[in-house]
């Protein structure tokens, strides 16, 4: 349906190192900065309209930031996230479950890893689905459905200002499902 890119910002998986060692034709290694987010979706493509009149929020920051197919949103801080390697922010799955999700949905998250997207589900009114087959993850997950959102506000868009993201989220009390 879509594909995004999410560009790192401030940094990616450092190659380029291998290629500064061994400077030969050939050893050269570049440092990924960016991933790509496939939207798949199953269906005819009909739109579904909620009965409750949920909509997007079309101001500047959905206008200028997310409409385009390049986020540019910074990563998770080394060593911020204790007990997981290589957390995304929680910018990537707000942002998916606004576009893509109404209140009440499900969410399905097959490699829930830190648990960043179901608990954003959850902060959103949204019922979640993690699946991990690492029992520590699975715990970090859990504990993390009570912390707050945090939604980076790091962008590299030096024109225009971010305060309309100060109070777009509200989290919403929802029962866990495991």
């Amino acid at each position: 349906h879509e594909e995004i890119i999410w560009n790192k910002v401030t940094g990616g998986t450092n190659r380029f190192g291998v290629t500064v060692k061994n400077s030969y034709p050939t050893n050269y290694r570049a440092n990924v900065m960016h991933e790509h987010i496939l939207v798949l979706r199953k269906g005819d493509g009909h739109l579904r309209r909620p009965s409750n009149g949920e909509e997007l929020p079309l101001n500047s920051v959905m206008k200028r930031e997310i409409a385009n197919s390049i986020w540019n949103i910074a990563p998770v801080p080394p060593n911020q996230m204790r007990g997981h390697p290589c957390p995304f922010p929680e910018q990537i799955p707000w942002r998916l479950i606004m576009l893509y999700t109404y209140r009440n949905d499900f969410v399905l998250d097959p490699f829930n890893g830190s648990g960043q997207t179901t608990k954003v589900a959850r902060c959103m009114g949204r019922h979640f689905i993690g699946i991990d087959s690492i029992a520590e993850y699975v715990e970090l997950a859990r504990i993390r459905l009570e912390e707050p959102l945090r939604l980076s506000k790091k962008f590299i868009v030096p024109r225009w200002k971010l305060e309309e993201w100060d109070d777009v989220v509200e989290p919403i009390a929802m029962e866990p499902v495991f």
